[in-house]
C-alpha cells in the first residue's frame, strides 16, 4: 500500500487572500469605471493594484507572493462580463512581473516598493504600447509620428515627440511613487486596528454560502475537442495575418467575412466588442489617421490611394487580432483544457484559485453596499484571518484507490474487498463496471453494486441511442445517466466504489461530476484506476490524500482491513471536533 500527500503552501494561502482583495477590487471598480466610460481606467486601476501590492509585500515577505498573487488575480479576473479578457488579464500578469522584479533586486524596504510602485505604473504604458503594436502592426508608429507633426506644426507646438513621451513617463512615474508611499504608510500603521475579534466577524459575513445553479450529475461532453478548436483557432490567426498581406484589399475583405461568420455561430459572445460605440469610433479614427497620415506631410492633409490601402490591412490585422483573442480567452476557459492544465501540475493554482472564488462574492457586496474610508484598511487586515481560515477550514480530499494495468482483475479484486467489507458489517454502494466480449465486440456494463442492476455503459459497436465516442468505444448518454443515478442511490452508505476512474473524468466527462459532489461531501469513496491515471486524476480533483492498493502487491483481505480502520478512525476526529 502507497499514501500519497499533497498539502497546498502557505505562501500559495496568502496569494488567494491578496488575489481575492485585488481581483474584488478589479472586478468591481473595473466595472464602475467602465459604465461611466472614465479615461485612463487601467491607469487608476493600476493605481490602487500598487497600494495592495505595496502593503502585502511589506507585510508578507514570501518569495514570490505578489507574483502568485497577480496570476490569481488575472484568473479572477476571467470572469468579468468582457469579451475581449487576454489584454486586462496579461496587464495584470506585468505589473505582478515588474513588481516582484523590483523587489527582487533592491529588496522588501521602501527603496524595493518605490521602484516596484514605479515600473509597475509606468507598465500602463508600456502595455498599452505593446498592445497597439501587436494589433495595428508597426504602421501605427509611422502614422502616429506624422500625424503629431501635422497637428505640431499647425497648433506651433513647440514640444516634440520624444519630449511629450517623457513627460508622460514622469507624470506616470510620480504616480507610481505616490502609490506605493501609500501603501508603505497604511501598512506600517494598519496593524494597529482592527483585532482579530472584528476579525471573525468579518469572515461570518463574508464566508456565507453561495449558491450555484448547476446540474452536478450530469455529464455534458461538447461535439468538438476543445484541443483542436484552440489549435486551429491559433493556426487560423497566423495564417490570416500572412494571407491579408499577400491579397487585395476587396478579397482579404470578402475572406475575413466568411471566418467571422463561421465563428460567430460558434462563439457570438466574442463579438461583442462590435456592438461597442467607441470601439467603431476608434477604428473610424485610426482608418482616416492611416489614410491622412500614412506618408510624411505634415504641411497639409493628403489623400493617398495606398495609404487606403495600408490602413485598410491595419484595420483588417487588428480585426483579426481583436477577434481571434477573445476566441481564445473564451476556448481557455473550457473545463477540458482547464483539466489538462490541472493534470499537468498547476493543482496550486486551480485550488487557491477555488478558495479566492469563495470569497470573492462576498468582497464585492461588501465592498459595494459599505463603502467607507476604512474599507480599504478592513479588507487589507481581513486577510490576516483569511489565510487562517484558509488553513484551518480548506476541503481536506481524501481517497482510496485499487490500481493495476488493463485488464489485470481491478474489478475483481474490488469485488472480493466489497464483499468482505459487507462481511464486517460495512455498507458498500455506488458502480462496477462488467466487461462482455463476443468475437470482435467488446461491451462494458454499470452494475448497480446494491441491486445487482445492469445497463450498458459503452461498446466497441456503433449504437442507435445517444452516444459519445472515445478512441475506441461509444458511450450510451443513457447508461452513463443510469451509472451516476447508482452512484447517487448509495451516498447514505459508509462506502461508495466507483469503478474504472480514470481519462474520460480528467476530461470532466464520466463520472466526474459526480465525484465532486462526493468528495464536498467528505464521503468515502473507492476508485478503481488503471496505474496511468493515477497522478493525472489525484491532481485533477485535487486530492490530498490517497492510499493505493496495487492488486499485484496487496491482497483484498488486507485492503479491506486497511480501508475499515482508517474510516473509523476518520469518523472518530470528525466526531470528536
Amino acid at each position: 500500500m502507497r499514501v500519497y500527500r499533497n498539502q497546498i503552501s502557505t505562501s500559495w494561502l496568502k496569494a488567494a487572500a491578496i488575489g481575492s482583495v485585488w481581483g474584488s477590487t478589479e472586478v468591481m471598480l473595473g466595472s464602475f469605471l467602465h459604465n461611466l466610460r472614465l479615461p485612463l481606467a487601467g491607469s487608476i486601476l493600476t493605481f490602487v493594484a500598487i497600494v495592495y501590492m505595496t502593503v502585502f509585500a511589506f507585510i508578507w515577505n514570501d518569495k514570490f507572493i505578489i507574483l502568485k498573487a497577480a496570476i490569481i488575480t488575472s484568473l479572477i479576473k476571467s470572469i468579468s462580463p468582457s469579451s475581449v479578457l487576454l489584454g486586462p488579464m496579461t496587464a495584470i500578469l506585468l505589473e505582478g512581473i515588474l513588481f516582484e522584479l523590483a523587489l527582487w533586486i533592491f529588496g522588501h524596504n521602501f527603496l524595493g516598493f518605490a521602484i516596484g510602485g514605479i515600473l509597475t505604473q509606468m507598465s500602463v504604458i508600456l502595455h498599452k504600447i505593446i498592445t497597439l503594436l501587436i494589433v495595428y502592426g508597426s504602421d501605427l508608429v509611422r502614422i502616429a509620428d506624422n500625424l503629431y507633426s501635422y497637428v505640431q506644426h499647425e497648433l506651433g507646438i513647440a514640444l516634440s515627440g520624444q519630449q511629450a513621451l517623457v513627460f508622460l513617463v514622469f507624470a506616470y512615474a510620480v504616480l507610481g511613487f505616490l502609490a506605493a508611499v501609500i501603501g508603505y504608510f497604511s501598512a506600517s500603521s494598519t496593524a494597529k486596528f482592527l483585532s482579530h475579534e472584528q476579525d471573525n466577524k468579518l469572515i461570518k459575513y463574508f464566508i456565507r454560502p453561495v449558491k450555484i445553479n448547476i446540474d452536478p450529475f450530469r455529464s455534458k461532453p461538447g461535439r468538438f475537442s476543445p484541443f483542436l478548436l484552440l489549435f486551429v483557432s491559433l493556426a487560423l490567426m497566423i495564417f490570416l495575418l500572412w494571407l491579408i498581406s499577400k491579397i487585395s484589399v476587396a478579397m482579404a475583405m470578402l475572406v475575413l467575412s466568411f471566418v467571422f461568420a463561421g465563428y460567430y455561430l460558434l462563439y457570438p459572445q466574442a463579438f461583442r466588442i462590435f456592438k461597442k460605440f467607441f470601439f467603431w469610433v476608434q477604428i473610424i479614427i485610426l482608418f482616416l489617421a492611416g489614410v491622412l497620415f500614412y506618408y510624411d506631410t505634415p504641411e497639409k492633409l493628403m489623400f493617398n490611394p495606398q495609404g487606403f490601402e495600408l490602413s485598410a490591412l491595419m484595420i483588417f490585422r487588428a480585426l483579426i487580432i481583436i477577434i481571434f483573442f477573445s476566441i481564445i480567452s473564451i476556448q481557455l476557459n473550457n473545463e477540458r483544457i482547464k483539466a489538462f492544465l490541472l493534470s499537468r501540475g498547476f493543482q496550486n493554482i486551480y485550488l487557491t484559485l477555488e478558495l479566492s472564488f469563495l470569497t470573492l462574492p462576498r468582497f464585492i457586496e461588501y465592498f459595494s453596499q459599505k463603502f467607507d474610508y476604512r474599507i480599504i484598511r478592513k479588507l487589507i487586515l481581513f486577510s490576516f484571518s483569511l489565510v487562517e481560515f484558509y488553513q484551518k477550514n480548506i476541503a481536506y480530499r481524501s481517497v482510496f484507490l485499487i490500481t493495476g494495468d488493463k485488464d489485470s482483475g481491478k474489478t475483481t479484486f474490488t469485488k472480493k474487498v466489497i464483499k468482505l467489507l459487507s462481511h464486517y458489517g460495512i455498507k458498500c454502494g455506488g458502480v462496477v463496471t462488467e466487461k462482455k466480449s463476443n468475437s470482435n465486440i467488446i461491451d462494458y456494463y454499470a452494475t448497480d453494486i446494491q441491486t445487482n442492476e445492469s445497463v450498458l455503459l459503452c461498446t466497441s459497436r456503433k449504437i442507435n441511442q445517444p452516444y459519445f465516442k472515445t478512441m475506441h468505444f461509444y458511450f450510451d448518454r443513457n447508461g452513463v445517466d443510469y451509472g451516476i443515478e447508482f452512484i447517487k442511490n448509495a451516498i447514505d452508505k459508509k462506502l461508495i466504489f466507483i469503478d474504472e476512474v480514470g481519462r474520460l473524468e480528467i476530461l470532466n466527462y464520466g463520472w466526474s461530476r459526480i465525484i465532486e459532489i462526493l468528495l464536498d461531501m467528505k464521503k468515502h469513496q473507492v476508485w478503481t484506476v488503471r496505474n496511468r491515471y493515477v497522478k493525472p486524476l489525484l491532481r485533477k480533483f485535487m486530492i490530498n490524500e490517497a492510499f493505493v492498493f496495487d492488486i499485484n502487491d496487496d491482497t483484498p483481505d488486507e485492503t479491506a482491513q486497511f480501508i475499515i480502520n482508517k474510516i473509523f478512525t476518520d469518523d472518530e476526529n470528525i466526531f470528536f471536533d
